[in-house]
């Protein structure tokens, strides 16, 4: 069955494959990948800040085709643009760096409409608990 880690990470892989297959599914991808990283705390102390400022952004309605046209200088979209790594080693991810209320194992993917509102939903909580960190 493996660790907590190995579930959400099964799920996420099953929830790309159902993305790239079809581009109603695709329109959180952004948020998909983002609310995970963060979550699991892959994102290094350097690209989380960055990561988070990016997840507020979305969620207030900023679109990713805007962000890249505008975030050029951004370390964490352009590692052409910084000397530090992304993503924490695979052994220094956790997931329970925070309070979690929700997480990817509650996203339904029977449908699109479904995902998509589960992926927002999911996105703003962890966005909240967040905030409520400090953050």
């Amino acid at each position: 069955m493996g660790t907590v880690l190995d579930q959400w990470d099964d799920r996420f892989h099953r929830i790309l494959g159902v993305e790239y297959g079809d581009p109603e599914y695709f329109r959180v991808h952004h948020l998909l990948v983002l609310t995970y990283m963060i979550q699991t705390h892959s994102y290094s102390p350097e690209a989380f800040p960055e990561a988070v400022g990016l997840l507020k952004g979305f969620l207030a309605g900023e679109s990713p085709q805007n962000v890249r046209k505008t975030e050029k200088t951004s370390k964490l979209l352009d590692s052409s643009q910084r000397t530090w790594r992304a993503r924490r080693a695979d052994d220094e991810r956790r997931g329970d760096v925070f309070p979690w209320s929700m997480t990817i194992m509650d996203v339904r993917i029977d449908s699109a409409r479904e995902y998509c509102g589960d992926v927002v939903r999911w996105a703003r909580d962890v966005r909240d608990v967040l905030v409520a960190a400090g953050f």
